[in-house]
C-alpha cells in the first residue's frame, strides 16, 4: 500500500508540474477572440390584455423561450426578474443590466391561439441599435403540436445570424526600451517598436501579469489591472551591469575603493580594491579622532566571488574570498618585514532602495564582513609593529596569533556601490 501511495504521489506532482506549465503558457497561445463570451440577452414578453388564457399565455412564453435559448451558442437567453417590461428603451437597458444582459429580445403577443400574431425586436445595447423585427402571423389556428414543429423558425434564424461572441476589451499602452520583448500576454510574444511603445487590445476586466526581457537587462515582471479605461504602463528595465565601482570604509576607520568586473553580468564577479591607512580615525584613547601621514602602509585586494538572487531585487547577497598584499610608502614597496599579506573571505549584502529611479537606479548600499589570515612568521612582533604600545595591553581584540600566522576577525566594510 505504501508504495501504490508513493506512485500516486508522484504522478499528482507530475500532473501539477504539467498544468502550471501549461497554465504559463496558455496567455500567450490564446488569441484575443479566444477570450469572447456568448452574449447574455434579456427575455422581455408581453400579451394583449385578455386575450390570451393563462394556461395558453404561459405555454406561448415557455415555447419562445426553449426554442431560442437553443438557438446559438453565442447567445444565452436569460429570463427577466420582472413580470412587467419597462416601456421606455432607459428602463429596458436599466433592467438588463441587472441581469448583466446586453442584448434583450422583446416578444409582444396579440390575439388567442385562433388568431395569433406575434411581434418581436431584437436589441443590441453594445452597439446601440435595432438588430431584427419579426411579425409571426400563421393566418390559421395555432395547436399545441403547430408550436412544436418549427414554428418560431424566422425568431430562431434572427437569433442566430444576428449575435456573435463579444470581447471586451481596451488599449493597454507599454513602454519601455525599443526592441524590448514582451511575453505572458494573449497573441505574444510582441515586441517594442522603435518608439519603444506597444499598445495592444486587451480583454477586459482582466488582470495581466506580462514578463519583459531584452539582452543586457535584466528580466522585469509587470502585473497590472485593465478595466473600462485604456492604460499605460511604464516599464522600469534595469541593467544587467557589468561593472561597479565601490567607495568604502574599512572598520570605520580608513577609505578605500574597489573595481568590480561581472564575468557573468550581474553574478559572478573578479575585483581589484585598495584601502589605505594614510589617512584615517583613531579610536585609540588620547589620540587625534583623525590623523592623517602616521601609518605608512595600504592593502590590496585581488577576489572574486558572486551576488546571489535576481540583479534587479532589492536585496542581495555577497559570497567571495581573494588575496591582499600590504605594501609600505616609504620607501615604496611591499611589507616583507612583518607579513606580505595574507587571504580573505568575504561575506556581505547590498540594497538597492532605488531601482525604479532614472539615476539612483545604479546606486547601491553594501556591508560586508572580511575575516582574514595574515601570513606572518612572528605574529607577536607582527602585532607590536601594527598597533600602539600598550593601547591594548590585555591583547588585540579579534586577533589571534597562530604559529604562522594572525587571524583578524575585525575588518567590516561600509560603503557605496555604483553598478551600470
Amino acid at each position: 500500500m505504501r508504495s501504490i501511495a508513493q506512485v500516486c504521489l508522484l504522478f499528482l506532482l507530475i500532473i501539477t508540474v504539467s498544468f502550471a506549465q501549461d497554465s504559463a503558457q496558455s496567455a500567450e497561445d490564446r488569441s484575443i477572440e479566444d477570450f469572447a463570451r456568448p452574449r447574455r440577452m434579456i427575455y422581455l414578453y408581453e400579451t394583449e390584455p385578455g386575450s390570451l388564457s393563462s394556461f395558453d399565455r404561459f405555454l406561448l412564453y415557455n415555447s419562445i423561450l426553449t426554442s431560442v435559448s437553443t438557438a446559438s451558442s453565442s447567445v444565452v437567453l436569460v429570463e427577466s426578474p420582472d413580470y412587467d417590461v419597462p416601456i421606455t428603451q432607459e428602463g429596458r437597458e436599466e433592467l438588463a443590466r441587472r441581469v448583466d444582459a446586453d442584448a434583450w429580445l422583446y416578444v409582444y403577443v396579440a390575439g388567442g391561439l385562433d388568431d395569433l400574431t406575434v411581434r418581436s425586436g431584437l436589441y443590441d445595447m453594445t452597439a446601440g441599435e435595432e438588430v431584427a423585427e419579426t411579425i409571426i402571423r400563421p393566418g390559421f389556428p395555432v395547436s399545441y403540436r403547430t408550436l412544436a414543429r418549427g414554428f418560431w423558425d424566422e425568431l430562431v434564424g434572427a437569433v442566430s445570424s444576428g449575435f456573435s461572441p463579444i470581447v471586451e476589451a481596451s488599449e493597454a499602452t507599454i513602454t519601455g526600451l525599443p526592441g524590448t520583448r514582451i511575453g505572458n500576454l494573449p497573441g505574444g510574444p510582441y515586441d517594442l517598436d522603435e518608439d519603444g511603445r506597444l499598445t495592444l487590445l486587451l480583454p477586459t476586466p482582466s488582470t495581466y501579469s506580462l514578463r519583459a526581457t531584452l539582452s543586457g537587462f535584466v528580466p522585469t515582471d509587470e502585473a497590472f489591472y485593465i478595466g473600462d479605461e485604456p492604460r499605460t504602463i511604464p516599464l522600469v528595465q534595469l541593467p544587467t551591469y557589468r561593472f561597479a565601482v565601490d567607495l568604502l570604509a574599512s572598520s570605520f576607520q580608513f577609505p578605500g575603493v574597489r573595481f568590480r568586473y561581472h564575468i557573468v553580468p550581474g553574478s559572478w564577479f573578479v575585483r581589484l580594491g585598495l584601502t589605505t591607512q594614510y589617512a584615517g580615525m583613531n579610536f585609540v584613547p588620547n589620540r587625534p579622532l583623525f590623523s592623517y601621514g602616521e601609518s605608512k602602509l595600504s592593502t590590496a585586494y585581488l577576489d572574486g566571488g558572486t551576488l546571489t538572487g535576481d540583479p534587479g531585487a532589492f536585496t542581495r547577497v555577497l559570497l567571495g574570498g581573494g588575496v591582499f598584499v600590504r605594501m609600505r610608502h616609504e620607501p615604496l614597496g611591499f611589507e616583507t618585514d612583518e607579513a606580505l599579506g595574507g587571504v580573505h573571505l568575504s561575506i556581505g549584502a547590498e540594497i538597492a532602495p532605488w531601482r525604479r529611479e532614472p539615476f539612483f537606479r545604479y546606486l547601491r548600499f553594501f556591508a560586508e564582513y572580511q575575516p582574514a589570515l595574515f601570513f606572518a612568521p612572528e605574529p607577536d612582533a607582527f602585532l607590536e609593529q601594527s598597533f600602539t604600545v600598550n593601547a591594548f595591553p590585555g591583547g588585540v581584540p579579534l586577533m589571534y596569533g597562530l604559529g604562522w600566522g594572525v587571524v583578524d576577525l575585525r575588518d567590516l566594510y561600509l560603503g557605496v556601490r555604483f553598478a551600470w
